[in-house]
């Protein structure tokens, strides 16, 4: 059975970047002679198999006698990743990087180095490096690590099992897809024990942490991509991609928890030219966070840290030390309270100089501005349904601008301004960015949408107000803001009333100052259309409507002449809101 284990001191891994990438050309690399290596041997585990040899001996014009090979010495070979043993290759550094290759003692770290079991390799202060292992995945060491490589036994597996003990510090792992041989690693954090599987076609990415020696006892998985299990004291917790888990003191882990988000950069913005002088890393907050951990690298996927600044409490952030003129890339990850560590930012390149060059430093200017119906009633602003709300924005330098909107705490897309909204109450911000990374944030606006038209209501009522004797008085009536009062036009035209022969089946009457109409019934009569009812004589219904949203602004009520049969003129009631949603009504009076 073939097992590998790894063994991580210090203050651990930090991954160099959640999102899956290609993995480096493992084609070939140095391996250094063991006390009975032979060059058939070296080909077979790198090769699968011993049949090109001589192909290796060809990379080595320095070996005379390929059946004597000297302990220590270096030989490039030839590397398979489809069909090696497991080995580590050093694919990444920065500054200080030491490797032990028995029988060599500690000493520095030379790119290409392919560690086996009992290899380990080592960072200093301030230094990176990045492992590429031969038979599928990643492992990133940062400041102050310590690995070891060891096998419990030289059997070739179809998938070997891969372990990764962390006395102390943390780990980051990459398992690429779909190599069936990289799909599950295990993790051993002293009482703890953890797994990690490749998700199919994604494969996986995740990170394990334990703190011991003098701090408390404490083990935590997080899962970025793939699926993860985490168990300790008796107990163990299944954790999807995006979640975590601590296991303190040997006890149960805790329930699954989510990830936070990765936080949004700021500045330096992508691109950007900076003095060391004004230098400051801004980013935006995220809800949740207790701290960041700040990475200033020399290659976009962190692969070689420059300076890495713990336990920030928040965003700006400006570095005491000097950093290196040049190219440079930096990202931000959050910690939550629990100490579980969230998704690192993208790495965002800029331009270090020695002194701040001259460049637009004005942020855009502009408003919220709203296009359609409004009404304003104190502090509150009401918009109809179909308003459309536009950010007209300017920059002084004439540079291109970007905008990011957030709808109720949200971010949301810009095109979501022109769409219709939600019945009520809303808050809309938004971020203009100009080319230079200037930022300015329009005072947000506050309102209440109300697309919805009056509604309308009726009971059995006592009758209001003085009645009429005859329909012919309600040609047309309307209420209205801001009056608040009946107006009454009388319709003169004889042949929209009723032959004067004819008894009106009902009388009505208007409530004063208010939008609301009662009617009497003179003799039984049937109501229908609006109002579906019968009425016997002398019985009363009140009309009321009434608006939820801005109020109601005007009602108008009017007749049309008869269409024969058996009813009498119909009722037109229409009622509009203060935005000018409207809705109309008929009501019929037939026999009973």
């Amino acid at each position: 059975m073939h097992r590998v284990a790894l063994l991580i001191l210090g203050l651990g891994l930090f991954a160099a970047g959640l999102a899956a990438g290609e993995g480096p050309p493992l084609d070939r690399g140095w391996h250094v002679v063991r006390p009975g290596d032979t060059l058939e041997g070296i080909t077979a585990y790198y090769l699968g198999s011993p049949a090109r040899w001589r192909e290796n001996w060809a990379l080595n014009p320095g070996i005379k006698d390929p059946d004597l090979l000297h302990p220590g010495e270096r030989l490039q070979v030839l590397v398979s990743p489809e069909h090696s043993r497991h080995a580590a290759l050093l694919w990444r550094r920065a500054r200080l990087v030491d490797s032990r290759q028995p029988p060599r003692d500690w000493t520095n770290a030379e790119l290409g180095d392919l560690l086996v079991r009992r290899d380990g390799v080592r960072t200093g202060a301030r230094s990176s490096a990045e492992l590429a292992f031969t038979d599928g995945g990643r492992i990133w060491l940062t400041e102050n690590s310590l690995v070891f490589l060891r096998a419990t036994a030289d059997a070739p597996r179809v998938a070997p099992s891969r372990e990764v003990e962390i006395v102390s510090g943390r780990a980051d792992l990459e398992l690429t897809a779909p190599a069936a041989r990289a799909a599950a690693v295990e993790v051993v954090m002293g009482p703890a024990r953890a797994s990690v599987r490749a998700a199919a076609g994604e494969g996986a990415q995740s990170r394990a942490a334990r703190a011991s020696g003098d701090e408390p006892e404490r083990a935590a998985l997080m899962v970025y991509r793939g699926e993860g299990e985490l168990a300790a004291g008796g107990a163990k917790v299944s954790l999807p991609a995006g979640t975590g888990s601590v296991a303190a003191g040997g006890a149960p882990p805790a329930p699954p928890e989510k990830l936070l988000p990765a936080p949004v950069p700021v500045a330096p913005a992508a691109g950007e030219e900076r003095g060391r002088e004004a230098l400051r890393f801004a980013w935006e907050e995220v809800a949740g966070a207790a701290r960041y951990t700040l990475e200033v690298c020399a290659d976009a996927t962190c692969g070689q840290l420059v300076e890495r600044y713990a336990a920030l409490p928040a965003a700006p952030f400006q570095p005491a030390g000097e950093l290196p003129l040049g190219e440079l890339f930096w990202r931000v990850t959050p910690t939550s309270a629990s100490g579980l560590d969230g998704y690192p930012s993208a790495a965002t390149g800029f331009t270090l100089l020695a002194v701040e060059p001259l460049r637009d430093r004005n942020p855009p200017t502009g408003e919220l501005v709203v296009s359609g119906p409004t009404w304003e009633a104190g502090e509150r602003l009401f918009v109809r349904g179909d308003a459309r709300i536009a950010a007209e924005v300017s920059d002084p330098e004439g540079s291109e601008i970007s905008l990011a909107a957030r709808l109720d705490d949200a971010p949301v897309a810009l095109t979501r301004l022109a769409e219709p909204w939600e019945d009520g109450a809303h808050r809309l911000a938004v971020t203009a960015t100009d080319a230079a990374g200037n930022r300015a944030e329009l005072a947000p606006l506050a309102f209440i949408a109300d697309g919805t038209p009056p509604a309308l209501t009726w009971e059995r009522s006592e009758a209001a107000g003085k009645g009429k004797r005859s329909w012919r008085w309600l040609a047309r009536l309307t209420w209205s803001e801001p009056d608040r009062k009946w107006t009454t036009w009388k319709w003169v035209a004889r042949s929209n009333y009723l032959d004067r022969s004819e008894t009106p089946p009902l009388t009505w009457s208007a409530v004063a100052g208010q939008p609301e109409l009662a009617l009497t019934a003179r003799r039984p009569v049937r109501l229908a259309g609006a109002v579906e009812t019968r009425l016997g004589a002398g019985e009363t219904i009140r009309l009321r409507f009434a608006d939820a949203g801005a109020g109601l602004a005007q009602l108008a009520v009017s007749r049309r002449p008869a269409e024969g049969g058996n009813a009498w003129a119909p009722l037109r009631l229409t009622a509009t809101d203060r935005l000018g949603n409207g809705a109309t009504w008929w009501l019929e009076v037939l026999a009973p």
